[in-house]
């Protein structure tokens, strides 16, 4: 049968047995949806991760170690007298084939309030832990 001049035509991407959603481009809906919801959801993750989920950072100066453990706290102090740092390169997957050199920084303070810190996947470990000690060595010199 075939279709005259004056009759309206369901859209082609109209589900079968026509109605009032007949004329509705599905496809478009769809597709736009997706792409909206997705590109919002990213939006999330990204804020998220990028802003809050740094959770602990430190800040090597020369002879000291600064801690902040949470975004806003203040920041907590050490001597790197008898400091020790180690860099484990454990998991050949995680560190060397999906890391691209990465591996974990473990330091732990001396000192009359002893603490322990670890921080998962440093990429370039090991360039990043010669600087530290380099830096640790050095001592800022005050004079009166």
């Amino acid at each position: 049968m075939a279709a005259t001049l004056g009759t309206p035509t369901a859209h082609p991407d109209a589900p079968p047995g026509g109605g009032p959603w007949s004329d509705v481009p599905w496809r478009t809906i769809v597709g736009t949806t997706l792409v909206v919801g997705s590109t919002v959801l990213l939006v999330v993750w990204l804020v998220t991760f990028v802003f809050f989920d740094r959770q602990i950072y430190m800040r090597f100066t020369p002879g000291q170690l600064k801690v902040c453990t949470e975004i806003g706290g203040g920041e907590k102090v050490y001597d790197a007298v008898g400091m020790t740092l180690e860099k484990q390169r454990s998991d050949l997957f995680r560190h060397w084939i999906l890391g691209l050199g990465s591996g974990d920084l473990v330091v732990n303070t001396a000192g009359a309030g002893v603490h322990h810190f670890d921080l998962p996947n440093v990429l370039f470990i090991g360039k990043k832990v010669q600087q530290i000690e380099d830096m640790l060595r050095e001592r800022k010199m005050v004079s009166k």
